[in-house]
């Protein structure tokens, strides 16, 4: 404070003596009045009276440089000022910095009466105003110490100086530049002379300190409307320097290099506004643009400053660190707006403003709103190719990407747009050798060298490959399959026939995008002969394309011998009806006895996918049931990477363990009891040993098509066939009283493949009203079968969401189908949609979190199985490479319990496109389609995966991405699932059970009113069910057993718990 007051009445004193002698210079005549010198009024204390403006577009203007290019009279430079102001108001630029010293000459004067040179400074300052301009002087305060007169105090010139500058040159504000001390031998002749004692480096700072502070004191003293700024050349310091510095590497410190603490004049209040020079890029590795203006910004708002932005705008297109860009500017402009404490840009370079014109019409459009400022910082991102240089065999690539519409892209010279889902997508045609491709944005090109190669064979199905050896049953079926060229003509060779092979409908993650296509045939090898191998051959798989022709050998393959004929096994299957509740109803001898070795295969885990072990490929089918952990089963042969087991079953090697011992010898079944829990009716079966089964339906059409023949309009099956494997003994059921998804059973045996087995038949409450069966063993070892119940409300369903794509392995993202659009993006959009809408209508919902958990495709619906999902979508978009006519929706389902989910929701979103996208109103629902995606084959629930529209249409694409019609996408696949729900004539769930009665037990009083079949078509099924698999060779007369028809109300659900234990009643 004492400091101050001093400097305030040196400024003061020094400012009397000026106006004094201002006074002098204008001495008045004899007749003309003398102004005393009482009449100066000096402000004790400066009350500001200005208003910094916060829409400053200024440039700076420099004598000689923009203008008084050559000499010449007045008229001739007013005329060059206004037709240079006349420039910078087209650019849309409001402010003038001028600067008044340039190469060490000072263009300005402080000569009161002007009796020396013309003051071109002030021609320029008034001829800003007349052009509407503000005005801003730069006051260089080395340049007045360097010219102080010997005889003359430093502090005292600057102050009178200062004090003339201000009083002449009437502006907006006046800008101090040029303040930084130095050491030289004039310097420290003044140290010596007037500081000596303090220490040299502190002399130094405090009178810059003081100089700095003496000008701003006598700016606001001689005018207090005329704001004083600091004009920052270099960072105050960097964090590496001081702790509270900058997050950057400059080169010249303030702080240290110019003895200036320019953060402390902010702080004291030296400065009203601070200009900053901006130097760096947005990349500069020194000078980062964003650290540079955030520091000087927080340091300004936290004292009350306004911030201006100086833009380097000549560094503009230079091989600079970042300037060559031609959107660096724009990025600052843009990035500056978000600054808290930020007033406006200065452009340094007036003359480049003027000559570069791309610089100049960047500039006119960002001050005219027409820059899109969402898109400026991205540069040409490619999703494909993913590569400038890469080998391929497809005849097509796919260009498609986004970029800055700020600025023009160019494909091999031709212009290219963005679609309204912000991306550019085109398939170019391969030539056969090197094709060349150049893109070209923001003054970057992109060459591609792609080298297209003929393949037509790409390869065969690892099941197949070259050096397996499959071990396969009589009579059974190979599925030969490859990926080759669409359109390809494939065929397959072995054992003297050939076999052709057809392309297959379903699609993987990984040709999605691709030309090539799975191509799937069978081959049916002759039936065994007792007591001799055959062995056929090897696999030959060709192809021809286009005249392009490859063959590939695959496997070799062997027919077991058949073993002698095994002693014939007779059941005895007693009479169900008469028997008491618990008693052994049916026998038959072993496979094998206990004293016997035999070679076993152990499950490894629960929901393990089962083959068909009279098939050898890669593809499931869903008459194989998923088994649980611990299943036990009859190794047969070992076949490439699978198992054959004595039950007629296959298992890839890794989900297996296989040992010896002695056979299982006899095997009980008992049924404990069956009966509803939560969102499930169950049976808990005993066993001796934990054995496989397999689960078929009954009623079925199923017809065949490309990817098998488990095709279907729709479900209509009205019984279940359990068969289970290895079994002794079975039990009389219990009563099916409270259980909703049957109504009776009965046990019956069937042979197979010569061996009798029991099967349980089951007559569904609701014929066409199925909805998976989940099994696993319990803590007591017995097996639980766990059946969804589907109910007709979503109040109290749980719904598993899987948006298709994204995460599928950790640290790889999977766009999905690359189109006009990615696919990945309206996946998730419709997936959030769905789930919003589903919870509003009372359901539970997990949704996978794809777009940043890690998924893998395969292990999503495991994923959300342990949440007791009901159900299972998978939402996608469809692509045909090659054909942007194909359009439409459809749904793929594996379980043929899912087609009706997959119909309805098909159906529905079709509808839509018809009535709101597609402008000739096309009915393209291409339905409801079997096949085996990774995410359709688990059983115990009904899943389906949804093919939205095509991404490769541009309508279909363009309707993905819009928002209204993602929600009403959404909305229609909500109204599919309830559509799929209304089938059912369940509303609430109670739970109840109904146990095996020993004799010496009663069956304890029901304490709620079991369900019952509602409907005309699914009244009490007491017929026996004829019997229409294949594989039924002989079946024993059997009788209907437990068969329940009561009448109850469907009421609304109130919701049910997910997966509760097993309720099982004790006996009365």
């Amino acid at each position: 404070m004492i400091k101050k007051k001093l400097f305030a009445g040196i400024a003061a004193a020094s400012l009397i003596f000026s106006q004094l002698s201002v006074f002098a210079e204008n001495a008045p005549t004899e007749n003309e009045p003398v102004n005393e010198p009482d009449q100066v009024v000096i402000p004790s204390e400066t009350e500001t009276k200005f208003v910094l403006p916060k829409n400053v577009r200024a440039t700076v203007i420099t004598p000689s440089v923009d203008f008084l290019k050559e000499n010449g009279e007045e008229g001739t430079a007013a005329e060059e000022l206004d037709a240079l102001y006349a420039q910078l108001s087209e650019i849309g630029l409001n402010t003038v910095y001028i600067k008044t010293v340039y190469e060490d000459k000072a263009y300005y004067n402080t000569d009161m009466n002007n009796t020396g040179e013309e003051d071109y400074i002030a021609l320029a300052l008034s001829r800003a105003m007349e052009n509407g301009f503000r005005t801003y002087m730069v006051y260089d305060l080395n340049y007045a110490l360097k010219n102080a007169d010997k005889s003359t105090d430093k502090l005292d010139h600057v102050i009178s100086d200062a004090h003339r500058f201000a009083l002449k040159y009437k502006c907006d504000g006046i800008l101090i530049d040029n303040y930084y001390g130095e050491k030289t031998s004039e310097s420290y002749a003044d140290y010596m002379r007037n500081g000596s004692g303090i220490g040299y480096d502190n002399w130094l700072y405090d009178s810059n300190e003081m100089y700095f502070s003496a000008v701003s004191e006598v700016i606001h003293i001689t005018d207090n409307s005329i704001p004083v700024g600091i004009l920052i050349n270099d960072m105050w310091a960097n964090s590496e320097s001081k702790e509270e510095g900058s997050e950057t590497k400059d080169s010249v410190q303030a702080f240290f290099d110019g003895f200036s603490d320019t953060k402390k004049y902010v702080e004291k209040g030296y400065a009203d506004f601070c200009a900053v020079n901006a130097y760096g890029s947005t990349t500069s590795s020194t000078l980062p643009f964003e650290n540079v203006t955030k520091w000087w910004n927080d340091l300004a708002e936290a004292n009350g400053l306004i911030l201006y932005v100086v833009h380097f705008n000549e560094y503009q297109g230079q091989n600079r660190e970042g300037w060559a860009a031609v959107d660096q500017l724009l990025k600052q402009l843009t990035l500056s707006k978000d600054l808290s404490a930020f007033g406006g840009s200065v452009f340094h370079s007036c003359g480049s403003l003027l000559t570069d014109t791309a610089v100049t019409e960047n500039i006119t459009k960002f001050y005219g709103d027409q820059i899109n400022e969402d898109t400026l910082f991205e540069g040409l991102k490619m999703q494909s190719p993913s590569k400038l240089s890469f080998v391929t065999y497809e005849p097509y690539v796919d260009f498609m990407g986004t970029f800055d519409e700020n600025f023009e892209v160019k494909f091999n010279g031709m212009n290219v747009t963005r679609n309204s889902a912000g991306y550019f997508y085109f398939e170019e045609p391969l030539d056969i050798g090197m094709n060349t491709f150049t893109i070209e944005h923001k003054g970057t090109a992109f060459q591609y060298r792609i080298e297209r190669q003929v393949i037509t064979i790409k390869e065969l199905d690892s099941s197949i490959a070259e050096g397996k050896s499959l071990t396969v049953n009589g009579g059974s079926r190979i599925e030969i399959a490859c990926t080759a060229y669409e359109g390809a003509n494939v065929t397959a060779a072995l054992n003297g026939k050939t076999v052709a092979l057809k392309e297959s409908e379903s699609k993987t993650d990984e040709d999605i995008n691709s030309s090539y296509r799975r191509f799937v045939g069978y081959y049916t090898v002759p039936e065994g002969i007792i007591g001799q191998e055959q062995n056929l051959g090897t696999i030959l798989v060709s192809s021809e394309y286009a005249g392009y022709k490859r063959s590939l050998y695959g496997a070799s393959v062997k027919v077991l011998a058949l073993p002698e004929p095994p002693k014939p096994i007779e059941p005895i299957l007693g009479d169900q009806n008469s028997a008491g509740s618990g008693e052994v109803v049916g026998t038959m001898d072993p496979v094998h006895s206990n004293t016997e070795n035999v070679q076993y295969i152990k499950v490894s885990k629960d929901y393990t996918n089962v083959f068909n072990g009279n098939t050898a490929g890669f593809d499931p089918t869903p008459d194989f049931s998923q088994l649980p952990a611990g299943t036990l089963d009859y190794l047969l042969a070992s076949s490439g990477d699978y198992y054959i087991t004595e039950s007629g079953k296959r298992f890839k090697q890794t989900t297996v363990s296989s040992f010896s011992d002695t056979g299982l010898g006899e095997n009980a079944l008992v049924v404990k009891s069956t009966g509803t829990s939560g969102r499930y009716s169950y049976f808990k079966i005993k066993l001796d040993y934990k054995i496989g089964y397999k689960i078929d339906f009954v009623g079925n059409n199923y017809f065949s098509g490309g990817d098998g023949d488990f095709y279907l309009n729709n479900f209509t099956a009205t019984h279940v066939y359990i068969t289970f494997d290895n079994i002794t003994s079975v039990t009389k059921l219990p009563s099916f009283e409270y259980n909703y998804v049957f109504s009776g059973g009965k046990w019956e045996t069937v042979t197979v493949d010569g061996i009798p087995r029991f099967r349980m038949v089951l007559a569904l409450r609701q014929p066409g009203v199925y909805s998976g069966c989940g099994a696993t063993y319990d803590d007591e070892g017995d097996l639980l079968l766990k059946f969804k119940i589907l109910t007709n409300s979503l109040q109290g369903m749980t719904i598993g969401i899987d948006p298709g794509h994204g995460y599928t392995r950790p640290g790889v993202f999977d766009p999905g189908s690359i189109g006009y659009i990615r696919e990945v993006d309206a996946n998730l959009a419709i997936a959030k949609e769905v789930e919003r809408q589903l919870k509003a209508l009372g359901a539970n919902v997990v949704r996978l979190k794809t777009e940043s958990e890690v998924a893998e495709t395969e292990e999503r619906p495991n994923i959300l199985r342990p949440y007791g999902i009901d159900m299972f979508i998978s939402i996608h978009s469809n692509k045909m490479k090659g054909v942007e006519t194909a359009r439409g929706t459809e749904a793929y389902y594996f379980t043929p319990y899912s087609q009706p989910l997959a119909a309805a929701v098909s159906a529905q979103i079709a509808d839509y496109f018809t009535h709101n996208v597609y402008s000739d109103g096309a009915d393209k629902n291409r339905g409801a389609k079997y096949s085996y995606y990774l995410v359709t084959k688990q059983q115990d629930f009904p899943s389906i995966l949804v093919e939205t529209a095509f991404v490769s249409n541009e309508e279909d694409a363009l309707a993905l991405a819009n928002p209204e019609h993602q929600k009403n996408i959404a909305a229609r696949i909500v109204k599919g699932i309830q559509s799929y729900i209304s089938r059912s004539n369940i509303g609430t769930i109670s739970s109840g059970a109904s146990p095996t009665q020993t004799p010496e037990q009663t069956t304890p009083e029901a304490s709620e009113e079991p369900p019952a079949v509602t409907t005309a078509e699914s009244a009490a099924e007491t017929t026996e069910p004829a019997v229409t698999t294949a594989e039924d060779a002989t079946e024993t007369e059997a009788v209907w057993e437990n068969t329940s028809s009561y009448d109850y109300s469907v009421s609304p659900s109130d919701g049910g718990a997910v997966t509760p234990d097993i309720y099982e009643p004790s006996a009365a």
